[in-house]
């Protein structure tokens, strides 16, 4: 030992290719035949599914020890805590990229330089491996920022026909996103509060129902002289939802801070240092319905 089987080796490494590049290989050609135009061109595309395989290569061995971990905590009885991933567009930071992947860049290390201490060959055949191991927080890093993203579709790299020739749902999205941007509200919660039309637009919109029940008027009751008794800053994210969930209560509110200004005479004058957005409360143009 060591035994060196050329042809075994050769034979396997041949057959993984194939797996692994035939059906990228089948669909750029189908892109070529069919035309690349709204791929962003030949040249583009092209150079697309180069850089995707790429990227592949590099995540491959990092999903592989995660899922190797994942499967052999469940066998051995390990707690596995599968958390929701994240969704905004925060990049990973380096202290986080080195606290999660550097067992597999030191890994990478050892069996790089074990490798090339046993025989060059060796990690000759192993470099797509071991080196994306060592590499694995850098790219983590570097794949996290939405700026690379934004770059490349600049470039028009990775491009998908929808992108080129936007279908007209995802068009009108984009411009009810940008106008709801226009039109946002500093504070929102004290102008549902205290602005009638934005108060009966929040009671339309709460998820909670009008049922009569001693429980839930007790609940709404003491919901809302707890909000009310305390200045709206001390308020936090949670308790305002609670709030906003329930119609009932947002009326209530309303009622008794437009009823009774000099009493709640601290909400009154937070809301007074709120400033409208005068585009919150324009009728959307005929245009853009």
């Amino acid at each position: 030992w060591p035994q060196w089987r050329p042809e075994l080796a050769i034979a396997l490494f041949a057959s993984t290719m194939v797996l692994l590049f035939l059906p990228k290989l089948l669909s750029i050609l189908l892109i070529w035949c069919k035309g690349t135009k709204e791929y962003g061109g030949f040249w583009r595309v092209t150079l697309s599914l180069l850089l995707e395989v790429l990227f592949s290569v590099l995540l491959a061995p990092v999903r592989m020890l995660f899922h190797t971990v994942f499967v052999v905590s469940a066998f051995l009885g390990w707690e596995v805590v599968w958390n929701s991933p994240q969704r905004d567009d925060d990049s990973t930071s380096w202290g986080e990229a080195f606290k999660r992947h550097g067992s597999q860049l030191l890994l990478g290390l050892v069996w790089a330089v074990g490798m090339a201490w046993l025989d060059l060959r060796f990690l000759f055949w192993l470099a797509p491996i071991v080196f994306s191991l060592i590499l694995s927080p850098f790219v983590s890093v570097i794949s996290s920022r939405a700026t690379v993203g934004l770059r490349t579709k600049r470039w028009k790299l990775f491009l998908i026909p929808e992108e080129y020739s936007p279908p007209q749902v995802l068009v009108d999205t984009d411009r009810f996103l940008e106008m709801n941007r226009q039109r946002s509200l500093d504070d929102g919660f004290m102008h549902a509060v205290f602005n009638p039309s934005f108060n009966a637009l929040a009671t339309a919109m709460a998820t909670a129902r009008h049922r009569a029940s001693k429980v839930l008027e007790i609940a709404r009751d003491r919901h809302v002289e707890q909000a009310l008794n305390e200045t709206p800053e001390k308020l936090n994210r949670d308790r305002r939802l609670v709030l906003l969930s329930d119609p009932v209560t947002m009326a209530r509110l309303h009622f008794r801070v437009w009823n009774s200004p000099e009493r709640y005479s601290s909400w009154v004058s937070y809301y007074e240092g709120i400033k409208l957005n005068p585009l919150a409360l324009r009728k959307p143009d005929a245009a853009s319905q």
